[in-house]
């Protein structure tokens, strides 16, 4: 096909595009075309290349990352906008300022759908970077937009868990979008200033809290909210978006009564703004349950939390981070239950989305391992008092192997496990293999600065058992020499 004849189908079909997605309406058949012909866009250039990227554009546009029903929609798009993303690399220089804005914009807006919805990170990070090289070349560093795209790049970091650099990058946004506002309302990019420089401190406020700074987070916060009522009103999603994070951070306080307050007031509005089948409302519901957790309501925490369930398989899928957070929550409901067998079910289901969409060393990841070891420990112990001492070994067996993986061999947990499988040869008899692990645990305590006194008393034990009284004396009298000495490291003194 000859170059000026691709450029003109193009053009339609990008006019067919622009229609759909304004109107909300079944695709056109030259829509439908559009995406046949899309993938040939990396052999073109000039106006081809321009109208194919305005379609393209036109798609991921109209993909929300908080509007579910356009989610098919950026499914589909996406693989193209990242192979225009790797052509444009390839091509070099000597491009139009205006196909590289073209492409930043969508890079940009596809970014924020791989993040929050495939949770894609790597692939997100990736068009985010690129976004923004291309906007600081062409703009310099005082733009709106370059300010958005350290915003974007900003919550990549915080998907890799890096809050460090994540901070430093949305307080260069940050000043941007400030330097931008100069004092007056400008609507930009289609978005008033203000409300980016609100987004800013979002970002910023949900770093802080991570980071455990929540008087630095409450503090930004507030400024999120009073810019937010003053933009949007008191009745608005960004509002209840406020809320909710404010409530986060009282949460992580302890201070669940004011928490629970502003989860409720947050559920309320978005519920009634976006409908109950909402991921917004998923997360109002998951962390109102926290919060009912926390209180010691686990009935009603419940009810919240398969709700949150619920709405994130319908909505994000069975591979999303939000999920993989309600079965975490739903497993801890089920510990403060002592039902440990349902609280391993739902960490297993929890660590098999986390490992599957973050990375290795991802603080959730290491996070799910600790807790699937504490809870093998805890069936290890019922187990034991149960007399069922094998399935008591297998459990501690699972929950050391997980502990190793996680700490290394010298840790306070390691030589909680090796006191676990002791206890459990001594309801055997087996006194032997018992004494050995309790001098493992022993070591471990030692070298990690640990609990000595209760392997001590584990080995004082196990002597009066085999009949060596003057063994057991000495090991009582250690134990009873760090208890009454007040050592919160419980090191011995000689």
């Amino acid at each position: 096909m000859q170059s000026e004849e691709w450029v003109h189908i193009v053009a339609l079909k990008s006019q067919a595009l622009v229609w759909s997605a304004s109107g909300g309406v079944a695709m056109h058949a030259l829509t439908q075309d559009a995406v046949r012909d899309l993938p040939g866009l990396e052999k073109c250039e000039g106006d081809a290349l321009r109208w194919g990227l305005k379609a393209l554009g036109a798609r991921m546009d109209g993909v929300i990352s908080d509007q579910p029903a356009t989610y098919g929609v950026g499914r589909m798009y996406a693989p193209h906008v990242q192979a225009a993303a790797r052509h444009f690399k390839q091509g070099g220089e000597g491009r139009a300022a205006e196909d590289d804005l073209l492409l930043a914009d969508v890079c940009n807006n596809t970014a924020v759908f791989l993040q929050h919805v495939t949770v894609s990170f790597r692939e997100a990070m990736e068009l985010f970077t690129q976004s923004l090289d291309i906007r600081v070349k062409v703009h310099g560093e005082v733009h709106w937009s370059v300010g958005d795209s350290y915003h974007g790049v900003a919550t990549a970091y915080e998907s890799f868990g890096k809050y460090d650099e994540a901070l430093k990058l949305i307080k260069k946004g940050l000043a941007i979008h400030i330097k931008v506002q100069g004092g007056h309302t400008k609507v930009v990019g289609r978005l008033d200033v203000r409300e980016r420089v609100a987004r800013d401190y979002e970002i910023m406020a949900g770093l802080y809290r991570k980071q455990g700074k929540y008087e630095e987070a409450l503090e930004v916060n507030k400024k999120c909210l009073d810019i937010r009522v003053e933009v949007h009103g008191e009745k608005s999603q960004s509002v209840a978006a406020s809320y909710h994070q404010m409530a986060e951070v009282y949460s992580s306080q302890g201070k669940t009564e004011e928490a629970l307050v502003l989860y409720k007031r947050s559920l309320d509005v978005i519920t009634e703004l976006l409908g109950e089948n909402h991921p917004y409302v998923g997360a109002s519901c998951h962390n109102t349950a926290e919060v009912l957790c926390k209180m010691g309501k686990y009935e009603e925490a419940m009810v919240f939390f398969e709700k949150s369930v619920k709405i994130f398989i319908a909505v994000l899928g069975k591979d999303h981070p939000n999920l993989a957070n309600s079965y975490d929550g739903m497993a801890i409901v089920y510990q403060k239950q002592e039902k440990f067998e349902d609280e391993l079910r739902l960490h297993k289901k929890c660590l098999a989305i986390r490992v599957r969409v973050y990375a290795p060393d991802h603080p959730d990841v290491a996070d799910s391992y600790k807790k699937m070891a504490q809870v093998y420990n805890n069936l290890g112990v019922v187990y034991a008092s149960q007399r069922k001492c094998e399935e008591a070994l297998e459990m501690h067996t699972e929950s050391l192997g997980i502990k190793m993986q996680v700490h290394g061999p010298d840790h306070q947990d390691v030589a909680l496990s090796y006191t676990g499988m002791a206890y459990v040869y001594c309801v055997q008899g087996k006194y032997d293999e018992a004494l050995a692990l309790y001098k493992k645990s022993l070591d471990v305590n030692i070298k990690s600065r640990g609990p000595v006194a209760k392997s001590y008393i584990g080995m004082a034990f196990v002597y009066q058992q085999q009949g060596k009284p003057k063994e057991a004396l000495e090991m009582q009298k250690k134990a009873a020499e760090i208890t009454s000495s007040g050592q919160t490291t419980e090191v011995p003194t000689s």
